[in-house]
């Protein structure tokens, strides 16, 4: 039941990343989007706080309750996600730095997943 509860949750804050980086990012490629910044907000909004809600949710269920892994894991997909997203969208390439960055990340995520 964890490791399903986990990957639940981990698609849907992949899911809410995904939709949270183009309402935040969006506006550097579309004009309507630069335009249009509070119908964003106000549209996408409550979905990605759904999203994030019912994914913290399975966490917390999925470690015995604990608070601190609900922070850190959907904080670091989040990471994941930018980066590829913003290597996808605007071919901005993942240097040395980031890839580090990237890799302590899911190195975070496992650990808080698998460490008993």
């Amino acid at each position: 039941m964890k490791a399903k509860l986990l990957t639940e949750a981990t698609i849907l804050f992949t899911i809410g990343h995904v939709i949270l980086w183009f309402q935040s990012n969006s506006q550097f490629f579309s004009e309507w989007a630069k335009n249009h910044r509070l119908l964003l907000a106000c549209s996408l909004g409550p979905v990605v706080s759904y999203l994030f809600m019912v994914g913290v949710g399975y966490v917390s269920t999925a470690t015995s309750g604990q608070i601190w892994p609900t922070r850190i894991i959907p904080s670091m997909i989040g990471t994941v996600v930018f980066m590829i997203m913003t290597y996808v969208v605007f071919k901005e390439g993942i240097d040395l730095k980031n890839g580090i960055c990237l890799v302590l990340s899911l190195a975070v995520i496992f650990i808080q997943a698998l460490w008993k």
